[in-house]
């Protein structure tokens, strides 16, 4: 081969690197691979959808314990009927020795939560298909073909379980651009008391409006109930996407949207505009900060 030859072939192969590089791991996928219609639902529970058999989806997390959010974030399927997905094929485990097989005592339970009583029917050693996990427990149609739901104790298998569970188990990721952009959309509304919006708010009818609308995240009516819901964290700790709290001397009475860099997003007697908490008249009643999302 000559010497021009080599080169252009050197560089070819350089440019294929340059402009098609190695495609990142996928994220955890799930599927309900049950053979039968199982159902979707909103976080709050509301509302029912049919999740067919063999739809795949990206997992995001545990959906409030209930069970697994989908690409949408927004619904989750109980957690028995997610079968991880491993290279697109269901995940295998296996047993340490031989373990104890169980079945629902309910047989009609569709949450599986730590108060969920089981019967063992039997013993199992060997590998076996996970077809769903739910609080320490990992279902599986052991019985084959008659896809009856048996389970076995997360404790008592071992393997590639721990690649889903750690996977998938990370708590949900919110969209706090879509919040923002949301709560953006509403500058220099105007104030009213006990208005919820979308045409006036009072601050907290603001954040809850906000945060609905923005990321379908329901939080409580009022600062204070907002400030009772809400994970504490410290000055150091606020992120974008906090609530910010204020007392003017008889509880919790005011709250923002914490956007970074000492700047609050909220709904005040001057309607919604962004201000100052870092000094100043807000300063001087700021309470603290509340986490209820996860950004």
């Amino acid at each position: 081969m000559k010497k021009w030859s080599l080169g252009i072939t050197l560089l070819i192969v350089a440019l294929f690197f340059v402009f098609f590089p190695k495609q990142a791991e996928a994220a955890v996928q799930g599927k309900n691979t049950w053979g039968f219609n199982t159902y979707e639902r909103n976080l709050n529970g509301t509302t029912a959808y049919t999740n067919k058999p063999n739809t795949t989806y990206t997992i995001h997390g545990h959906g409030g314990g209930k069970g697994y959010t989908w690409s949408n974030k927004q619904r989750y399927l109980p957690g028995q009927f997610v079968t991880p997905l491993k290279n697109g094929q269901p995940t295998r485990v296996a047993t340490n020795g031989k373990v104890a097989i169980y079945e629902l005592v309910n047989p009609n339970e569709t949450n599986i939560t730590a108060n969920t009583k089981m019967r063992k029917i039997g013993e199992h050693q060997g590998t076996i298909t996970v077809r769903g996990e739910s609080n320490g427990w990992f279902a599986t149609d052991y019985y084959g073909n008659t896809k009856r739901m048996v389970f076995f104790k997360t404790s008592d298998l071992r393997g590639d379980k721990y690649w889903f569970v750690n996977a998938a188990n990370a708590p949900a990721k919110d969209n706090y651009n879509a919040l923002y952009a949301e709560a953006k959309k509403h500058l220099g509304k105007k104030y009213t008391y006990g208005a919820v919006g979308p045409q006036t708010f009072d601050c907290s009818g603001y954040t809850q409006y906000v945060f609905k609308n923005g990321i379908g995240k329901s939080i409580p009516r009022t600062a204070r109930e907002q400030y009772n819901a809400s994970q504490k964290i410290s000055a150091t700790q606020a992120k974008a996407g906090d609530l910010v709290f204020f007392n003017y001397g008889s509880g919790i009475a005011h709250v923002g949207i914490y956007i970074g860099n000492g700047t609050m997003i909220n709904c005040q007697n001057n309607g919604v505009k962004f201000d100052n908490i870092a000094s100043g008249y807000w300063k001087n009643y700021l309470v603290g900060y509340g986490r209820v999302a996860n950004f």
